[in-house]
């Protein structure tokens, strides 16, 4: 079509063996000549922007898809963490309620059932102890493998709760927990506080046999 043009606007004078031809012949061939030009120019641009839309779309497209994989392996790496923090939650309360349960072992604390205790004249444990205390799941465990053995099945066993029981804690004089008191009838045979070591905790139970 380019080749057409030229040969229509080639030249926009009238040829020198016609001194008759009108003027304005040349003046409608070069307003033809403008109008193919500028539609060849347009389909250009179209043809160049068609593209540029094309090459901006794919790459607009590749972004995208690019950000979809980032989210989609962001989620898969949150979702492993909140399982790992999950499992790691869940095991810690179990160990948690083990613990508690633990110290727990041994008779709430009553002022009446106490002193029925002592008046039997048999040795007497009082632990006071804290759910969130981690000496007194120390002692709590040791003195579970302890007062399971037969040379020790004659002890009872009081718990105080240090965060609910203040009454108990003036009773006995504690003023922190991991305090382990021990009584043959009446008469104290000896205390220890965060004592955590078998042996002590073993000296501590003889005193009172």
């Amino acid at each position: 079509m380019q080749t057409a043009i030229q040969i229509l606007c080639g030249s926009n004078k009238p040829a020198i063996s016609d001194p008759g031809a009108s003027r304005k012949r040349p003046t409608r061939r070069r307003g033809l000549c403008r109008l193919l030009k500028t539609n060849m120019t347009m389909e250009a641009i179209d043809r160049n922007g068609l593209s540029l839309w094309r090459r901006s779309g794919s790459t607009v497209l590749n972004a995208w898809r690019g950000v979809k994989t980032t989210v989609k392996r962001d989620r898969s790496v949150l979702r492993s963490f909140l399982c790992q923090k999950t499992a790691t939650a869940l095991l810690f309360g179990f160990f948690l309620a083990s613990f508690g349960l633990m110290s727990r072992a041994g008779t709430p604390f009553d002022p009446q059932a106490f002193a029925a205790a002592q008046a039997t004249g048999k040795p007497v444990l009082v632990e006071v102890v804290a759910d969130w205390c981690s000496t007194c799941s120390a002692q709590t465990s040791i003195l579970s493998d302890l007062l399971a053995r037969p040379a020790y099945k004659s002890y009872q066993v009081f718990t105080v709760d240090f965060d609910k029981q203040k009454a108990a804690l003036k009773f006995f004089a504690v003023r922190d927990r991991s305090t382990l008191i021990v009584y043959k009838g009446k008469q104290e045979k000896g205390r220890s506080i965060w004592a955590t070591d078998r042996e002590s905790i073993t000296a501590l139970l003889n005193k009172a046999m």
